[in-house]
């Protein structure tokens, strides 16, 4: 099972729920994940992350996730609030940029 995607007992008939922010980020996960789950990524090839608005479906899918992996450092400015508050609510949050420094 993938790490961090703990699944309760009773929803092990589907695949853990990860949710990443950004199109390069979704390559990078589904290279790691594979099939171990469902990967769905928020912002489409070429958006621009500072004029990105999420839909009601991103918001959905950021509070029904077993994990959201984000950017951070202000990348997803539209999105911060979200992420606050699926976080506040019970879903694992990985802000990549905590692990980095930034040039």
């Amino acid at each position: 099972m993938l790490a961090g995607c703990a699944t309760p007992a009773s929803e092990t008939d589907r695949e853990p729920l990860v949710v990443v922010t950004s199109n390069i980020l979704g390559d990078v996960t589904s290279q790691i994940v594979g099939s171990e789950a469902e990967i769905v990524t928020l912002m489409p090839p070429g958006a621009d992350p500072h004029e990105y608005q999420p839909s009601t479906q991103d918001i959905a899918a950021l509070h029904e996730a077993d994990l959201v992996i984000s950017v951070g450092l202000g990348f997803e400015e539209a999105l911060e609030a979200q992420l606050v508050a699926a976080e506040s609510s019970g879903v694992t949050v990985v802000d990549i940029a905590e692990d980095i420094s930034p040039l």
